[in-house]
């Protein structure tokens, strides 16, 4: 669904209706500016590396995201890839992640975005089990940055701590 405005003070409702038909499941809205050639999206399956798991013979490492599980040693679960076409300005990463436990008040991921040119990490922030809302459903972490200097190379990785399965979609 594509909808253009031309006034930017127009107001705008997303709606999902359900007419008791089907199991319907909304994983996410994705709001963007067509005209801003900067938005990216990368998807862990296909173009993330991982230090946890390997990918399989299709070149993907799984189905649904990559997941740690509790017996794993702490790692980089999911890291890159390396972007350096960032235009000047403010920035936003969103983490897709999921926990089997959000119980525990115990750290289990680290989500983190990082300069490879300054060798330095931009942001980060240290998720616990219970920040997360639900067990077993994919929720949305962000991390707000900003790019001060063109072609700059960024790397936007999640470390697993562990404590609880995770999942990165």
């Amino acid at each position: 669904l594509e909808y253009e405005s031309s006034n930017i003070s127009d107001r705008i409702e997303y709606r999902v209706f359900y007419f008791k038909k089907a199991f319907i499941s909304v994983d996410s809205v994705t709001v963007k500016d067509i005209n801003v050639k900067t938005n990216m999206e990368f998807e862990a399956e296909t173009d993330l590396y991982s230090q946890i798991r390997e990918k399989d013979s299709d070149g993907k490492y799984g189905k649904f995201g990559i997941e740690a599980v509790v017996t794993d040693t702490p790692a980089y679960l999911a890291y890159g890839p390396y972007i350096d076409k960032l235009a000047l300005g403010s920035f936003r990463a969103d983490f897709s992640l999921k926990v089997n436990d959000n119980t525990l008040n115990s750290d289990v991921i680290k989500i983190e975005v990082y300069n490879t040119t300054k060798d330095r990490i931009i942001t980060y922030k240290t998720l616990k089990c219970n920040d997360f809302e639900k067990s077993n459903f994919t929720q949305v972490f962000s991390l707000y940055f900003n790019n001060t200097q063109l072609n700059d190379v960024y790397e936007f990785r999640a470390f697993y701590i562990g404590n609880s399965e995770t999942i990165i979609d």
